[in-house]
């Protein structure tokens, strides 16, 4: 357990910070740990485009081709939190 403890109470809410990870705890009163995870955070999106019809429409909402891998396109994380922003 203790190891936990240093973990949820260091590392987890660093990586929390740094936008790293998410943790998630779920408690029973306020106080004793019930169940936890942490979701890893990711770099962006990348898709396989059909067609080209589909790699356009992917490219009007910031999908940029990846070199060498024909319709493969890539979104960073910072225009998908961007792109959720607008939508509030």
């Amino acid at each position: 357990m203790e190891a936990l403890d240093s973990y949820l109470h260091k590392q987890a809410g660093q990586d929390a910070r740094k936008r790293a990870a998410v943790p998630f705890v779920a408690t029973t009163d306020g106080q004793t740990i019930a169940g936890y995870y942490t979701q890893i955070a990711s770099a962006g999106v990348i898709v396989d485009a059909r067609d080209e019809s589909a790699a356009g429409f992917y490219r009007r909402y910031g999908f940029v081709e990846l070199p060498k891998i024909e319709k493969r396109l890539f979104l960073p994380m910072g225009t998908v939190e961007r792109l959720f922003r607008k939508g509030r």
